[in-house]
């Protein structure tokens, strides 16, 4: 039967006693199966939940109607949240009238024909179409893009969030997010970007880009959530190498790592030469900022490829347990073939030879 195995228009048809007459398309009749007992409809003001019992049956099925939907659409606007979302449009139901030959024809949006035995449910919009009357008349609440002070321009970088993994790989949750840098400026090398993650996530995101992403700002200020996160937001922080600027129109993956499902991120701001600046596509409003005298080194080594105190391939920097040099670790560095590597993760393939190896620069 569509939309699961009860849309809510066919447990509207139960509460009314109603035999749909799509049952005919699963072979079903009055005479050869019939209804057993009486749905009797129940409602709690607390969970703001509808139910049917069938007490001969002792059959439960929890439902959803435009009173329960009201008045979590109430909720939602007087708690200032962003929307809602249901599974599954198709289970949404409408009182269709019965012509003389029981096919069904217009809708009676008083629901009276269902409840006078002239009329069935089927798929519809009454839920649907409640949800979008109530969002239509709410007043904008205000709500802003960051928990904590927005800067007061904005430079145009934009981010495109992919990559997520399918099938085993999945977990942890990995995707790639790319930052364009559009100011038309070069961005220094060791530029610290801070985000915002949503508090479903563990307070332990990280990457494996080399950017040192940890978070700054935990919204898990309890031991517990018991009542409810405190904080909506988890603020994240990562830098560009010091040895890798941005140049203008180039870009930077970062190999973002966190451990449970997120919408975002979100309110993404950049730090040059001690200022803080918001993204142009977040903050469309603020004035574009200036960053044409450049950023400073921004932590940076002037542009100099440094060797000090790097081995040179194959003299790996880690050994293994006898004590031989047999490895690297993330975020070691290696001379090789007059080029600096840096291991994105543990390694000991050869170093620029695969994509465990991330090239810092040429001496």
């Amino acid at each position: 039967m569509g939309a699961g195995s009860n849309p809510m228009w066919h447990a509207m048809n139960l509460a009314q006693g109603i035999y749909g007459s799509y049952t005919a398309a699963y072979g079903l009749t009055p005479s050869t199966h019939p209804l057993t007992g009486t749905y009797t409809r129940n409602y709690d003001s607390v969970a703001v939940a509808p139910w049917l019992w069938n007490p001969e049956k002792k059959v439960f099925l929890s439902t959803e109607d435009e009173q329960s939907i009201n008045t979590k659409a109430d909720y939602v606007m007087n708690q200032e949240i962003g929307g809602i979302m249901f599974w599954e449009l198709a289970g949404d139901y409408s009182c269709y009238m019965l012509d003389a030959n029981g096919n069904r024809t217009s809708i009676d949006t008083t629901e009276n024909a269902c409840k006078t035995g002239n009329g069935e449910y089927h798929m519809g919009n009454t839920m649907t179409k409640a949800i979008y009357n109530k969002f239509k008349s709410a007043t904008p609440y205000g709500n802003k893009i960051a928990t904590g002070a927005i800067p007061t321009e904005a430079l145009d970088i934009a981010v495109a969030v992919g990559g997520f993994k399918v099938g085993d790989q999945n977990y942890p949750i990995n995707p790639k997010v790319t930052f364009t840098n559009n100011t038309g400026y070069e961005i220094p090398g060791g530029t610290e970007f801070q985000f915002d993650i949503p508090v479903s996530a563990p307070d332990n995101a990280k990457d494996q880009s080399g950017g040192g992403l940890k978070v700054i700002a935990s919204g898990h200020s309890r031991a517990n959530n018991i009542g409810g996160l405190d904080g909506v937001m988890h603020r994240v922080s990562f830098s560009l190498p010091s040895w890798k600027s941005l140049p203008a129109g180039g870009t930077y993956e970062l190999d973002m790592v966190y451990y449970l499902p997120i919408s975002g991120p979100a309110n993404y701001s950049v730090n040059v030469s001690g200022k803080d600046y918001a993204f142009k596509f977040e903050q469309p409003s603020l004035p574009i900022g200036d960053i044409s005298a450049g950023g400073g080194n921004g932590g940076g080594d002037g542009g100099q490829c440094v060797t000090t105190g790097l081995n040179t391939y194959p003299n790996w920097p880690q050994a293994d347990w006898a004590g031989t040099p047999s490895h690297a670790n993330q975020g070691d560095k290696i001379i090789h073939n007059g080029v600096v590597y840096e291991a994105i993760w543990w390694t000991n393939s050869v170093p620029g030879s695969d994509s465990t190896w991330s090239t810092v620069c040429k001496i």
